[in-house]
């Protein structure tokens, strides 16, 4: 397994304290975390619209979106 990101860590420990685990290193959550990371990969349209104050999907939001969550937990290969 490679080094988790920073973003990795903050929601492997967020699991972890959900769990109240307090014996356990976050870095034993850290598959979860990655999980849950690339599940937001493709934004929801709620999430889309609250971008805007008028309601509207901003232009290129997408675009700008997924780098943000491939930087958070990029994919790995062997």
């Amino acid at each position: 397994m490679t080094e988790p990101t920073e973003m990795e860590l903050r929601v492997a420990m967020a699991i972890r304290i959900s769990l109240r685990q307090q014996e356990i290193s976050d870095n034993f959550y850290v598959p979860e975390a990655r999980a849950a990371i690339r599940a937001m990969r493709e934004p929801t349209e709620g999430m889309l619209k609250a971008g805007r104050s008028d309601g509207m999907i901003p232009f290129g939001a997408t675009e700008c979106w997924k780098p943000m969550i491939d930087a958070a937990s990029p994919e790995h290969k062997p």
